[in-house]
């Protein structure tokens, strides 16, 4: 979803016009800028953080039984399209697989800093964890600086800007 996103800052939390679609590709963009921001931030400053993104391709979960709508019947061609698409064999999977990349990168030595994973099969939609495709909005570091100190406004927490240095006793 986040390959639909866009930034809204005129509009970032979706509160004057709000599209539960457009709602959810803009919040699955962030997520996948702020993970690339923390890591770049914390190699530039020294917080000896790794971090990197995921996503679970096509999965049934109660997102997808709910529909696009949440259960407002406000907009049934999206609901449709996607009840079609579960018809059609492989193209969807069940929750196991489709955590499996959150797990890889969360958990493998093999995963990387600023990296995003996703399912290695057609699409990205099913399969094994693999590197997947960033779209290219999600590197626009103007973006992703705006994005960040938009952030620490809205949630209050501030980030040390000076390079730290870390002892061990």
């Amino acid at each position: 979803m986040n390959r639909i996103g866009n930034s809204n800052f005129g509009d970032l939390q979706c509160e004057h016009r709000y599209s539960p679609t457009v709602a959810y590709g803009q919040s699955k963009l962030a997520m996948l800028m702020f993970a690339l921001e923390l890591h770049s931030r914390s190699l530039r400053y020294g917080w000896g953080i790794r971090s990197n993104a995921a996503h679970p391709g096509l999965t049934y979960t109660n997102l997808q039984t709910t529909g696009p709508t949440f259960g407002d019947n406000a907009s049934v061609l999206p609901g449709l399209g996607m009840r079609i698409t579960m018809m059609i064999p492989g193209i969807w999977q069940e929750i196991p697989q489709g955590a499996l990349p959150t797990l890889y990168a969360a958990t493998s030595a093999q995963a990387i800093g600023a990296e995003y994973y996703g399912p290695d099969g057609f699409g990205e939609c099913t399969g094994m964890p693999a590197v997947a495709k960033v779209p290219s909005r999600a590197r626009n570091e103007h973006t992703a600086e705006q994005l960040w100190q938009i952030s620490e406004q809205l949630t209050g927490v501030v980030y040390p800007t000076e390079r730290s240095v870390v002892t061990s006793k």
